[in-house]
């Protein structure tokens, strides 16, 4: 979109001289400009400059709806367990109650609780721009503290899940290996991946009409295409393991499965995992710096 204006000097509308100012030729273009990128240097220090925003918000978005419920703070473990109750009642009344139950378990509840925090930041963070429609229309800022908002209360709620989960393993019974170690840096690349995805959402949600709708239906079937309810080892090395690993959380989650059987993760799925978080982060960042001065036009 671009507006010209042309400073001149108008006719007299009434009976008295009016001053205008001298006629020029200069003209003043505004445009969006929503294709090049912005400093990136300075839009880093702009966006750090105003982390307290993030937590602030991160914090009071929380708090308001949880302290209108009974569970509370309890909620964000209560929801993965009641998930995977309802999961492990399907699938051990479809599958029986052969193989090894406390594998299975394991992998379904892990699995299930790392996943609410993709979840989190891919729902609430492909939409953040759109759900604050009126922040963006008013207020100048770097506009990834929305999605970064989202990032940051899917980590507040991380923190309980995991202390709860390492409960309930133990009382499994399931083992643990030396794999442990690298579970931290899992959750940094799965923070990583679902950033970049989310950031790719959120511009696509903003440019493309109908996004949001679609954007649950993409996050259940990369949900049902992800090792959460299925062990790895069951796909075997055909072509349904081939196609899906087109799945970006694919070799994540398998390296979730490797360390909660008490493994380590193949060094090819850490190496995919790793890479796929390289490039959606890259990717996502672009899109949405590159973008972002144009949600104006778009909201």
């Amino acid at each position: 979109m671009t507006t010209s204006i042309s400073a001149g000097t108008a006719p007299d509308s009434g009976d008295e001289p009016k001053a205008f100012r001298p006629y020029s030729d200069v003209e003043y273009h505004f445009t969006s400009d929503t294709s090049s990128m912005p400093n990136i240097r300075q839009y880093l220090k702009d966006t750090w400059d105003r982390r307290h925003f993030v937590v602030a918000t991160a914090k009071a978005d929380l708090r308001g709806p949880r302290s209108r419920t009974g569970l509370g703070e309890l909620w964000a473990v209560a929801d993965p367990l009641f998930q995977a109750g309802i999961y492990w009642f399907v699938i051990s009344t479809i599958r029986g109650g052969g193989g090894n139950q406390t594998a299975r378990l394991t992998i379904l509840i892990s699995g299930i609780f790392m996943w609410a925090l993709t979840s989190t930041i891919l729902g609430a963070g492909g939409r953040s721009i759109i759900r604050n429609k009126s922040l963006v229309l008013n207020t100048q800022f770097p506009r990834i503290l929305l999605p970064i908002t989202e990032v940051y209360k899917g980590l507040l709620d991380l923190g309980p899940s995991l202390i709860v989960y390492a409960i309930i393993h133990v009382l499994l019974g399931a083992p643990i290996g030396p794999g442990v170690a690298l579970l931290p840096l899992l959750i940094v690349i799965q923070v990583v991946m679902s950033t970049g995805t989310a950031l790719i959402f959120a511009t696509l949600v903003v440019f493309i009409s109908d996004m949001s709708n679609t954007l649950d239906y993409m996050m259940r079937v990369m949900f049902f295409t992800t090792p959460i309810l299925f062990p790895v080892s069951s796909l075997g090395s055909g072509l349904l393991a081939t196609v899906l690993r087109v799945n970006p959380f694919f070799s994540l989650f398998a390296c979730f499965q490797a360390v909660v059987l008490g493994g380590i993760p193949s060094p090819s799925d850490l190496a995919q995992a790793i890479f796929w978080a390289c490039l959606l982060m890259f990717v996502g960042f672009r899109l949405f710096v590159s973008r972002e001065r144009g949600f104006a036009l778009r909201l």
